[in-house]
């Protein structure tokens, strides 16, 4: 195990009383700290570390050599307590660690950083949706797994830049998805950095921890290629025969009246014929808890009709998603896709067939894009949608070159 050595700050003036610091060194890695214990040169035996017994001063060479030793002892302790957790302690960690050690009486005044996460956690249900608290939950399994990658103990001396980019890479590159591949997505990564500091700035208002500067921990973001499906499209998808497959056809409604007024799935799956009026449907959003009230459009209002009253069965709700992608594909909505995947610094192209893209999603971004390529104004879709911002909003519109070039047209003529 390796050992802590003590030197003066400064040696010239032997009769000047100088710093004893203690310089720790482990796997390429050297912490030094002051020992704020004060000694003349003259008195310091610089080949064995400690204070000399010479006449005049034994009495208080023993002391120094007492505060020393509990020093070293502290400073080894500290260590084998990452040790036996096979961590690599940073700089900062093993400080704050060397300060426990040598304060026992301080011990409990030092926050536990995953204590502290789990009463987040815990202080949360209630105050935050379901999927918020799933997301806090992935932080707490990607900060552990970065833990383990780094052999390093998280507490709350860990975060300062160092961290934030080692973070990044890690959740770019190691970390591991639901599907077992490693490396998040962009936007992903942007989440995990956007509930740490969530959390950070929570214990911050608790005053659980000193504040500290989070200015450089930035929510890493870009545009996501995500489809949207046209009105001609979503016609068609309409009009395909799936007489044949009954489930196919009740997940094709389902899907139609999803891109004609614009929820998202756990809400489509909440809808029931109470919440119908007047050819509007009223209902309390899941995520943001606000009332929403979505006027009919045609075709919405030919599928309650079929359905007499109702919506589309919805017990097919685990496999929405799969069903979505055969009906496109029997739809034939096979336009090629070209998908650019930024990972890190690097990118990738992948062509898709468009079917292949479509999802539960897909819905509420069809209705906003297609409802925004109409001229509806926007705060007026926001008022339909839920979106608290323009910028969120405006995140789902999704209009590629060419029928911007269209629009464009439009509006001169």
């Amino acid at each position: 195990m390796p050992k802590p050595r003590f030197y003066l700050k400064q040696s010239n003036d032997q009769k000047k009383e100088t710093l004893i610091y203690i310089s720790f060194s482990y796997k390429y890695i050297r912490t030094r700290l002051s020992t704020e214990i004060s000694i003349q040169p003259r008195y310091w035996n610089n080949k064995d570390q400690v204070a000399r017994q010479v006449r005049g001063f034994t009495e208080k060479a023993d002391k120094i050599n007492e505060r020393l030793n509990k020093c070293r002892y502290a400073m080894e302790d500290a260590y084998d307590i990452f040790k036996k957790k096979s961590i690599i302690p940073s700089t900062e960690q093993l400080k704050g660690e060397y300060l426990k050690q040598l304060s026992p009486e301080q011990k409990q005044d030092k926050p536990d950083f995953w204590k502290e996460y789990s009463k987040f956690i815990e202080s949360s249900k209630g105050r935050v949706v379901n999927d918020v608290l799933k997301d806090y939950r992935s932080l707490e399994k990607h900060l552990k797994g970065f833990e383990q990658y780094k052999k390093r103990r998280i507490d709350f001396n860990s975060f300062n830049y160092e961290f934030y980019e080692d973070f990044i890479k890690y959740l770019s590159y190691k970390a591991r998805k639901p599907d077992g591949n490693k490396g998040l997505a962009i936007n992903t990564v942007g989440k995990q950095i956007k509930n740490l500091k969530a959390f950070l700035n929570n214990c911050f208002k608790r005053e659980i921890i000193d504040r500290f500067d989070l200015s450089n921990f930035k929510t890493v973001t870009e545009d996501t290629d995500a489809i949207y499906l046209t009105e001609i499209e979503i016609t068609t998808i309409y009009n395909t025969d799936l007489s044949d497959n009954l489930e196919l056809e009740e997940s094709r409604d389902l899907l139609v009246l999803g891109c004609q007024i614009g929820l998202r799935s756990n809400d489509i799956f909440r809808l029931k014929p109470e919440m119908l009026h007047n050819d509007m449907i009223r209902i309390k959003m899941h995520k943001s808890n606000k009332v929403v009230v979505i006027p009919l459009q045609s075709l919405a209002k030919e599928i309650i009709q079929k359905h007499k009253g109702d919506f589309p069965n919805k017990k097919n709700k685990s496999t929405f998603n799969a069903d979505i992608k055969k009906i496109g594909k029997l739809a034939q909505i096979d336009d090629n896709i070209v998908i650019t995947k930024k990972r890190g610094v690097e990118k990738t192209d992948k062509i898709y067939k468009k079917y292949e893209l479509m999802s539960s999603h897909t819905c509420r971004r069809s209705f906003c894009t297609n409802q925004y390529l109409k001229g509806v104004p926007t705060l007026l879709l926001m008022k339909i949608s839920g979106h608290k911002t323009e910028k969120a909003f405006l995140r789902y519109i999704k209009i590629d070159e060419e029928m911007a070039a269209k629009k464009m047209v439009e509006y001169w003529q």
